[in-house]
């Protein structure tokens, strides 16, 4: 929320990219980040990692933060299912999968964590999560009790 705040757009938001020590957690690797200016209202580049990226750039449609959401989107459906939601052997045969295969949810998911993640994988980003939703969700308010954020480890010092 940091980065839409101050509207800056990762767009490569990937496992790699996201650093996880003592339950903080900080998204590295920069590289394609761009801080958007107060006039500026949609990015147009090709910028991202095939798995990760959202719709509208592979379509090569204007876009803005919501790409970074996709992307989380993504990280989260791959941590709990062990595979991302969309795959190809290349570039190529991937691309129609994003713009158009639906999500297939392993039936067992809790389905807090589905809501959340079918949030997120909107294919059109006027109706995908935005960061205030994320983070109000249900499942991220149920947290489990062995992860605390860093002003509750400050609390307990």
């Amino acid at each position: 929320m940091y980065l839409s705040d101050n509207r800056i757009v990762h767009r490569d938001l990937k496992p790699q990219n996201i650093l996880i020590k003592e339950g903080i957690i900080k998204i590295c690797d920069f590289g394609f980040a761009r801080k958007m200016s107060a006039m500026t209202m949609q990015l147009h580049s090709l910028k991202g990692t095939p798995l990760y990226i959202a719709p509208e750039i592979v379509s090569e449609r204007p876009y803005n933060h919501k790409v970074d959401v996709w992307s989380l989107g993504i990280i989260l459906f791959e941590l709990a299912v062990g595979r991302p939601p969309f795959y190809a052997e290349s570039y190529h045969k991937l691309i129609p999968k994003i713009l158009s295969d639906k999500v297939r949810y392993p039936k067992d998911m809790d389905v807090s964590l589905r809501d959340l993640i079918d949030g997120m994988l909107q294919k059109s980003p006027s109706s995908r999560y935005d960061w205030p939703q994320i983070i109000n969700h249900p499942f991220m308010k149920a947290k489990s009790p062995l992860i605390e954020t860093p002003l509750e480890q400050n609390r307990k010092s």
